[in-house]
């Protein structure tokens, strides 16, 4: 049976380890990621322009719109990879969940998109939201008043204090059961 309280375990350098581990490998994929799009998109364009006897001038112009957008994503991810990883470097927060927010948005007329928001009032008064993927593992086993604790920097931040039932990884955001020590799906160590 899991247990109620928070894991010492997350100030652990081989945890911290570990977790910059997990954040540099998901910034090794988007890095991968991105030039394959533009790659991609240069390569449909030029198909489009032939088939379609257009100037190659289109297709100049749209590779160098879809390069300036990947720039954008490039430098933006950039920089939060470097905020992350400062984070991981500061102490984890105590708190308590104040609100729990989820919307439905239509993306067309078959798929739905939910946004999760949890908000964490800490102890000292200040509030910290946590939004969409980083929420969305942790919204169906939390209700307002349990108790969290925040940690910054890591990829899915919210330690539930309740591990009766399951409790969810903080590297891959997946549940396990609340007595396991290792992660199913990831491998990583649990906060137990």
């Amino acid at each position: 049976m899991g247990t109620n309280g928070f894991s010492g375990k997350s100030v652990n350098e081989e945890f911290r380890a570990l977790m910059k581990k997990q954040v540099n490998k998901n910034f090794k994929y988007l890095m991968i990621a991105l030039p394959l799009v533009f790659v991609f998109v240069a390569v449909v364009s030029a198909v489009v322009c032939k088939i379609n006897d257009t100037n190659i001038g289109v297709s100049v112009a749209a590779d160098v719109i879809a390069l300036i957008i990947i720039l954008v994503i490039f430098i933006v991810n950039i920089i939060k990879y470097f905020k992350n990883l400062g984070k991981l470097k500061t102490g984890s927060i105590d708190g308590t969940v104040t609100k729990l927010d989820m919307t439905a948005a239509d993306l067309n007329s078959t798929r739905k998109r939910a946004y999760y928001k949890i908000v964490i009032g800490t102890e000292d008064g200040k509030k910290i939201t946590v939004k969409n993927d980083k929420a969305a593992p942790f919204y169906r086993h939390l209700k307002k008043g349990d108790r969290v604790r925040y940690h910054p920097g890591f990829v899915f931040p919210i330690e539930l204090y309740d591990k009766s039932e399951v409790n969810v990884c903080v590297f891959c955001g997946k549940e396990n059961d609340a007595s396991v020590t290792e992660c199913r799906v990831c491998k990583n160590p649990m906060l137990i």
